[in-house]
């Protein structure tokens, strides 16, 4: 089904990507884990789904690895389905292909709603940077605790429906307090950055890493024994271990101590059950002497 053809504006290149200072095309996530996101469509083709290595990733169990692609040739924009499980909608309309015009919304799965808009790079940068903030922790680049808690509570329902294991572990920095009394602040801000710099290099691209809470740390490990959490939780302990950190060239002393819990042991099936297991492994971990992983 098709409708009357977008035209797009003399200044559009044939790659797709708009000239700068020109209107472009980004779908902007109105529901579903992601809302307020947007994607910029900037190349000729872009697939949709589930997939964490395609351009428009969809952080919705109910959409298919690939569910759909958005092509633009000839001043259109056209949506196909990919032969999805759950279908592809257009204003509530399922459809195999599809021309879009700006407004129209994208439903996706049982969740996901995305709506086609033409913005210009400076409202769409302003927005993205609103997305984030709410988000990311601006110190650390990591999730920050509201996007956790909204994080947890998804993937605690889904392990339950699909009865896979879900651990969490919980970090926390030795005697932080006394890297800033002794150090300064802005040598206490350097370490948090490294500390996630290093969790990054051992963690899992499904690993969702999100600061907690001043020098705390959570790591929800999705599909994930105690067993292979607590292997994680190891690699974490020595990569932070492995070298001195520092800040203005001064070295600092710096351990962290880690607690691991699974959610079908950890004393209730809630989000709440799991941060209050995992928490008390990692207080267990400080009272051993700190510097260690404890279940």
């Amino acid at each position: 089904m098709f409708r009357e053809t977008l035209v797009l504006g003399d200044t559009e290149r044939a790659d797709g990507r708009a000239a700068e200072g020109t209107e472009r095309l980004v779908l902007v996530a109105l529901s579903g884990i992601q809302v307020g996101q947007r994607f910029v469509l900037d190349q000729p083709r872009a697939e949709i789904g589930r997939d964490s290595a395609l351009p428009i990733q969809v952080d919705d169990e109910s959409v298919s690895r690939e569910h759909a692609v958005i092509e633009q040739r000839d001043g259109r924009c056209l949506l196909r389905d990919l032969g999805s499980t759950n279908g592809t909608f257009v204003n509530g309309q399922r459809c195999e292909a599809m021309e879009l015009q700006p407004g129209d919304r994208i439903g996706l799965g049982a969740d996901t709603v995305l709506e086609l808009r033409l913005e210009d790079q400076l409202e769409t940068d302003f927005e993205q940077r609103m997305f984030s903030a709410a988000l990311y922790d601006g110190l650390t680049g990591a999730y920050n605790r509201a996007a956790f808690d909204r994080e947890l509570t998804a993937e605690v329902s889904r392990a339950l429906r699909h009865e896979q294991p879900l651990a969490l572990l919980m970090l926390d920095l030795d005697h932080f307090k006394a890297v800033n009394d002794t150090y300064g602040h802005t040598a206490g801000d350097a370490v948090l950055r490294e500390f996630v710099s290093r969790l990054e290099a051992v963690t899992r691209s499904e690993d969702y890493l999100a600061r907690f809470g001043g020098e705390e740390f959570a790591v929800i490990c999705t599909n994930t024994t105690s067993a292979e959490a607590r292997s994680l939780a190891e690699r974490a302990l020595a990569v932070v271990a492995g070298s001195t950190f520092s800040a203005g060239g001064v070295p600092l002393p710096v351990t962290v101590s880690i607690g691991v819990a699974e959610l079908a042991s950890a004393g209730g099936p809630t989000p709440r059950d799991l941060i209050v297991a995992a928490d008390a492994a990692l207080y267990r971990a400080k009272d051993a002497g700190r510097a260690r992983v404890s279940l």
